[in-house]
């Protein structure tokens, strides 16, 4: 398909045209001081297939006046994602942490658009779940702007697509990153990102509108030429320094403006309009001033931006005259300020040089527009981003086939699986995060694509009900997980129940009495006490009340609290099968508790086979041991964790 770009539509058509352009060069004299981390980005793209891209967007983001640190994120993009370069080999941490945001951002491009069947509440929520999805993402402006910028490019470049796919990219684009770009108040990327997406859209309308721009282009140059050159002699003869020029209107608001008042392309075309620059806002009105008392105001078409900005701060006087011949004319009005601001929305706040209280103001914007495009998109929730550095409320997750399903932050693959069926999550057999198999108890992040595995001759696991293994964090995945045992046979439950408090006392090295704990704690008999456990009604360490006297385990009848006692080593046997970091896995699981490690030995054959592991703790009492226990239990690929006395050593 012939590229859609037309001069009537575009500004940005010489970036496109002429991707070889010298961004280096232009990057370097706009910021020498960065001129070391510029070459050394270069270097690191010299030899990538994807060139000619980085070009592209580094051209489009240099236009757009945003930071060098954003402008070398966007030309490495393509090549870390395309693995060609390993984006630890950035020197600079804050470029490859806007990589890092940007290629999390790529698991929403392929679940912004589906038409697959899916279950039919979520289908309802489809589009309000990728909104905020990318919203969840995106937690600095820079981010989004980077994005805008990826998008453009992809949409040049989906011309050499299949139609569907062309078609896909178009519509995610249209439905969800044009409202974003004119909430951040780009409007140079938002009209490019419409007129692209339109001409894949809606090709034939594309192409009447276009030829009707071009066959009438010469004659149009003429008239606003015109009405430009009278506006100027008036304002020079009221002394106002000015700058008058034609406003373009791009394609795809020529055809919104068609379909929404139903009226002809000669009725939306046949209105000229102008722009007017000044110094500053007195002159403003000094202008709106000569423009009304030129020509007779139009009722009700008259907005004082100035006085009362829109709320993505946008600041300019709209008015409508009858003009010269009859016409209607189109006047905006402002300032140099207000033009660099309303041209490049939330860009307009950065420049070349690190400038720290601009980029806060960006983010102020930031954090104000994106809650007024969740508003914009009838989001009837939000994320309170006033909360960024707490774990989100809601996670969301993609499926293969382009589904978002939101869930609580913490859900772990079991979760997602009942989430999407009861049957999904009895048969559950395993999960691949983003195409690598992971354990069952990983907590999932937004942005994820999720695939649950299942096998028809799999049934879920009791250790699932334990809440310290992390495998459960929603009540809808527990309760179907109970009901499944509830199902068995009350001979299967009694015999699991017992398994697993014979394994519970074997793993802490104590002894009880079944009888008197069943008394203890309420059951009518020991076989109700083994049901309660086998179906996760009783969670097992509250059957155990124990202390820690000398390191060794003491039954504590009356079940009360015990004085904190002073702190013991205690020799714990960890087994597993041996991997890259999982040493490193056990060594982070034990500093959430803030536990001490004094001693340890790892005795591995080779990765992949059984791996033991001795450990030497300071705890101090048997619940901390407990938890510590528990805890190493959750890591992925520990099998087992031991307790070992004193007269075990």
């Amino acid at each position: 398909m012939k590229s859609p770009i037309t001069n009537e539509s575009v500004q940005f058509d010489r970036l496109f045209d002429d991707p070889s352009h010298d961004w280096v060069a232009t990057l370097v004299r706009n910021d020498d001081d960065q001129r070391k981390v510029i070459l050394h980005v270069e270097q690191l793209i010299q030899n990538s297939e994807t060139k000619e891209e980085a070009a592209r967007i580094a051209n489009i983001l240099i236009e757009l006046g945003v930071d060098t640190p954003v402008v070398l994120a966007g030309a490495l993009f393509y090549a870390v994602r395309n693995k060609e370069v390993d984006v630890h080999n950035v020197e600079n941490n804050g470029i490859s942490k806007l990589v890092t945001s940007l290629l999390r951002m790529a698991q929403a491009d392929v679940v912004a658009n589906t038409g697959a069947p899916f279950l039919e509440r979520q289908s309802r929520d489809q589009s309000k779940n990728v909104r905020r999805m990318l919203i969840a993402l995106i937690d600095d402006p820079r981010v989004a702007v980077l994005k805008l910028a990826e998008r453009l490019v992809m949409l040049r470049t989906a011309q050499d697509f299949p139609q569907e796919q062309r078609m896909k990219i178009a519509n995610e684009v249209l439905e969800f990153y044009c409202p974003l770009a004119n909430r951040l108040g780009i409007w140079q990327l938002k009209w490019m990102l419409e007129d692209l997406s339109f001409a894949y859209l809606h090709e034939d309308s594309y192409k009447e509108i276009a030829g009707q721009l071009r066959d009438r282009r010469g004659s149009r140059e003429k008239q606003v030429a015109a009405v430009c050159e009278d506006l100027r002699w008036r304002l020079d003869r009221a002394g106002i320094k000015t700058t008058v020029t034609g406003r373009a209107k791009n394609i795809y608001g020529i055809w919104r403006k068609m379909q929404e008042k139903d009226i002809s392309f000669d009725a939306v075309y046949d209105v000229e309009a102008v722009r007017v620059i000044v110094d500053s806002p007195p002159e403003c009105y000094a202008v709106l001033g000569v423009v009304h008392t030129s020509w007779p105001p139009i009722p009700n078409t008259f907005d004082d931006y100035i006085a009362n900005p829109k709320a993505n701060g946008y600041r300019s006087i709209h008015t409508a005259v009858v003009g010269p011949r009859g016409r209607n004319l189109e006047v905006q009005i402002r300032s140099q300020k207000m033009h660099k601001a309303a041209e490049l929305g939330v860009c307009a706040h950065w420049a070349y040089k690190d400038d720290d209280a601009a980029l806060n103001m960006g983010k102020v914007d930031w954090m104000r527009e994106v809650l007024n495009w969740q508003e914009e998109m009838q989001i009837e929730e939000y994320i309170d981003f006033t909360r960024r550095n707490d774990a989100p409320q809601r996670i969301y997750i993609a499926t293969p086939k382009g589904h978002v399903i939101d869930l609580p932050s913490g859900s772990t693959g079991v979760d997602f699986a009942y989430y999407v069926h009861t049957e999904i999550g009895n048969h559950c057999c395993g999960v691949k995060i983003n195409g690598n198999e992971q354990s069952l108890n990983v907590a999932l992040r937004t942005g994820q694509m999720v695939e649950i595995l299942t096998d028809p001759d799999a049934s879920p696991d009791r250790k699932w009900l334990e809440s310290e293994l992390g495998y459960v964090r929603t009540s809808r995945a527990r309760r179907s997980i109970q009901e499944w045992f509830r199902s068995e046979l009350e001979h299967e439950n009694v015999n699991a129940g017992r398994a697993r408090l014979i394994e519970e006392c074997q793993r802490m090295k104590i002894d009880v009495v079944v009888e008197k704990l069943a008394a203890a704690n309420g059951y009518k008999n020991v076989k109700e006490m083994y049901v309660a456990v086998a179906v996760g009604d009783q969670p097992i360490h509250d059957l155990l009340p124990v202390e820690l006297i000398n390191g060794e385990a003491v039954h504590k009848p009356d079940a009360e609290p015990s004085k904190k006692q002073e702190l013991v080593v205690q020799e714990l046997e960890v087994s597993a099968t041996d991997r890259p970091r999982l040493l490193l896995d056990i060594t982070m699981a034990l500093a959430t508790l803030s536990v001490n490690v004094v001693g340890a030995a790892l005795h591995s054959p080779r990765p992949g086979e059984a791996a033991t592991l001795n450990l030497k703790v300071e705890v101090d009492d048997f619940e901390k041991t407990r938890r510590v226990i528990n805890k190493l239990r959750a890591v992925p690929d520990v099998s087992n964790v031991l307790r070992i006395e004193q007269n075990e050593r």
